[in-house]
């Protein structure tokens, strides 16, 4: 089993997920009573974490510029989440907390150990504090290394299937996965250049809940 992709697939990935993101905040939102939205919505997360992983490992040059622009933009997108969400850290902390981890086992395997494993289980800690709790750090590790090892696929869907911790979540979920591996664009697809898809995040939450006080 194989998760390589090409640039176009990637895109058409990325897209499926900020379209998927949208459509899942729209319902938690304004239409909380209606499951549809959030079975959508499933993909989401799953596609991120396939990016966070793939990119990681094989399209990020520098790792640090990598982490850091994610660090920056959770931070930017935690106030409007928290008055959506309260309680809740945003996904982007979560895919932070997920290359943390990664980073931080392969530093071990390196023999580096005080350092990365204070770093690591400060990761594990705050990915309690994310709506997918320390299966989400695991969705993204289990990406990573299933990329180079099928050995490692079975974990990758054991953390997917309990995901949500509800069994028609989980078999969504997997059915997403499933779809991101025989996923391929038909056509070329350009890579949108800049901090886009970074922005998108908290410009869409804070459109959203404008929408939603001007209409309550």
């Amino acid at each position: 089993m194989s998760f390589k992709k090409s640039s176009s697939d990637l895109e058409l990935i990325k897209w499926i997920s900020i379209v998927s993101m949208l459509i899942d905040h729209v319902g938690m939102i304004f239409y909380p009573d209606i499951d549809g939205f959030r079975y959508i919505g499933r993909f989401a997360f799953i596609g991120f974490a396939f990016l966070i992983a793939y990119n990681y490992r094989y399209n990020t040059k520098n790792k640090f510029r990598y982490k850091y622009r994610l660090f920056i933009f959770a931070i930017i997108s935690q106030p409007i989440f928290q008055i959506l969400i309260p309680g809740e850290m945003n996904i982007l902390f979560l895919l932070l907390m997920g290359i943390f981890t990664i980073y931080s086992i392969e530093e071990i395997k390196k023999g580096k150990v005080i350092s990365p494993t204070f770093i690591l289980f400060g990761s594990l800690e705050v990915s309690l504090f994310s709506g997918y709790f320390l299966f989400g750090v695991l969705v993204i590790l289990f990406f990573y290394y299933s990329l180079e090892e099928n050995k490692y696929i079975p974990f990758l869907l054991l953390s997917v299937a309990l995901l949500n911790f509800s069994i028609s979540y989980g078999i969504v979920s997997l059915a997403y996965l499933i779809l991101i591996y025989f996923l391929h664009a038909p056509i070329e697809i350009k890579r949108v250049q800049g901090f886009f898809f970074y922005l998108f995040y908290p410009l869409h939450l804070s459109i959203l809940y404008l929408i939603k006080i001007l209409t309550s």
